[in-house]
């Protein structure tokens, strides 16, 4: 008969849930696999005079131990207690049913205490199946992370873990780090809110929208005109996440060593411009024991909140064109040698730049930028055009004139970012209870209108479905302050051509820029007309 039981060894970024195996036979061998040679020969010593000390019955005949996955574990791994619980059951000690739906780790001594060793500063367990696990007792880790439903239940001896397993002194489960508070206050994490803008209601408009659609979103803008604050707003606007997201998110943190003290706060990360490849989208190192442990990069750090490249230009060319494959597919994979894993990935992407190297090419009082139109497009080019192209909303900051029709109710929702987050909410909630929440009806004015902006601009494919996308979200957006039918109006895709400018061929070369804002969509309304 083969007796199962499992373990958790914290000896990397995250812990792998490995099974343990065990099985007796006639005959004098004793075997474990999985475990270098002289550790696995020390180890069964430690659990021979373990046994002798308590008075523990040890079984006679050929032992054999096997671990999956198999990997070079040492003695640091902690695999003392679930070896000793599987020989106990095969001893008739303890119920061979009971060990199945139990994991344990932790270090016996000769006295058949428990303990835990100096190194183990983490245990980010990511595996939900066992929702039983014994611990060492005296175990404090700086960073620990397990789903909410895992009871975990501290023991200090052999004893109490025989005891606990048999029934007759059951330990009651306890957390080893004090839980933080619920925090649900969205505005005393970002430090900013919709009040500390002069103006600037299409980027209010604009970023409300990118929250309901989570649209990935371009600030553009000089010095000093609240790029940067926008992308904190944003933040501040998310929904909270659910119990699942965040453990979702904190697992992740935690396999970096960062604890994400919000619990339901979405993350904001804001990595800077001469972050790697590596450090952006994950790494998988070579490791000792044969166990490969994903380390996330930024992108999946961000996942369920946003991600803020700020002067998205200086970054570096490998880092710009891997965003391709995040916007695309919502997740990250990396392959090895020894093999390839998936990092989730999804955030809502923000990046800002300068219109050129100096940042004031759009300063028409002070002109203090000596960039010429080519230098200006040399420099913004660097944001390649396949990026561009993914990115739905396109928002200038420091304007200082409207381009999108506002109503004083969408006013009034947009003065504060509490009141926003609530109409926000409200479309989410429309949306969801929608049946044609992925691709609502479009009357036909506002159809010919986005067939005639897509030539005149000549968009992809893919920038017209952006568009059409940022379309439904305004409609959501109108339909929580208004109920009415579920299509997308003209208004609707009036707003969303507005909020896609910096890739067309002429917004670099426009001079009167108060002037001619506004005049988007109204260009192409009098060319649909004509």
């Amino acid at each position: 008969m083969i007796i199962t039981t499992f373990s958790a060894p914290p000896t990397g970024p995250t812990a792998t849930l490995v099974t343990i195996q065990f099985r007796m036979d006639r005959g004098l061998q004793t075997h474990i696999s999985g475990i270098r040679g002289p550790a696995a020969k020390d180890l069964l010593v430690k659990l021979r005079q373990t046994f002798a000390e308590q008075k523990l019955h040890w079984p006679r005949g050929a032992m054999t131990w096997h671990l999956m996955p198999s990997a070079a574990f040492d003695a640091q791994a902690g695999l003392d207690l679930g070896l000793a619980l599987g020989l106990l059951a095969a001893s008739g000690t303890m119920p061979v049913e009971r060990l199945r739906t139990v994991g344990s780790i932790g270090l016996l001594g000769l006295t058949g205490d428990i303990a835990a060793h100096p190194d183990w500063n983490r245990w980010v367990l990511e595996d939900e199946a066992i929702e039983e696990w014994l611990v060492p007792a005296n175990w404090r880790p700086e960073v620990l992370e397990v789903p909410p439903h895992v009871r975990l239940h501290p023991v200090s001896s052999l004893r109490e873990a025989i005891d606990h397993l048999k029934g007759h002194h059951v330990i009651s489960p306890v957390t080893f780090a004090e839980r933080n508070n619920w925090k649900t206050n969205h505005h005393e994490q970002g430090g900013v809110d919709f009040e500390d803008l002069d103006g600037e209601w299409d980027a209010r408009l604009g970023l409300c929208l990118a929250v309901i659609g989570h649209h990935p979103t371009i600030l553009i803008g000089g010095p000093g005109t609240g790029k940067s604050m926008c992308a904190r707003i944003l933040h501040g606007l998310l929904p909270l996440m659910s119990p699942q997201e965040g453990h979702a998110v904190r697992k992740r943190h935690a396999a970096r060593g960062i604890v994400h003290d919000a619990l339901l706060v979405p993350p904001f990360r804001s990595p800077h411009t001469g972050s790697s490849a590596a450090g952006m989208f994950g790494h998988c190192p070579d490791s000792k024991n044969g166990i490969a442990h994903p380390i996330p990069g930024e992108v999946t750090l961000a996942h369920h909140g946003v991600l803020c490249l700020d002067e998205f230009t200086e970054f570096s060319r490998s880092v710009i064109e891997g965003l391709r494959t995040v916007l695309d597919q919502g997740q990250v994979a990396i392959a090895r040698a020894h093999g390839a894993v998936r990092l989730p990935a999804n955030p809502l992407l923000v990046i800002t730049s300068n219109p050129c190297a100096c940042g004031h090419r759009f300063d028409p009082e002070i002109k203090r930028c000596r960039c010429t139109t080519a230098e200006s497009r040399r420099y913004f080019q660097r944001i390649r055009g396949p990026v561009l192209d993914r990115l739905a909303i396109h928002i200038e900051t420091g304007a200082g004139c409207e381009t999108c029709s506002l109503t004083d109710q969408d006013k009034h929702d947009l003065r504060t970012s509490a009141t926003a987050r609530q109409r926000i909410q409200a479309a989410i909630d429309v949306k969801q209870r929608s049946t044609r929440k992925s691709r609502p009806p479009i009357e036909p004015v506002a159809l010919n209108l986005l067939e005639t902006a897509a030539q005149q601009y000549r968009w992809s494919l893919r920038a017209k479905g952006a568009v059409r996308h940022v379309a439904a979200s305004h409609m959501w957006w109108r339909l929580a302050a208004s109920p009415g039918p579920e299509c997308i109006r003209r208004l609707d895709m009036e707003a969303a051509i507005n909020l896609r400018i910096f890739d067309r061929s002429t917004w670099l070369d426009m001079h009167a820029r108060h002037q001619q804002a506004g005049k988007h969509a109204a260009d192409v309304s009098k060319k649909t007309q004509t």
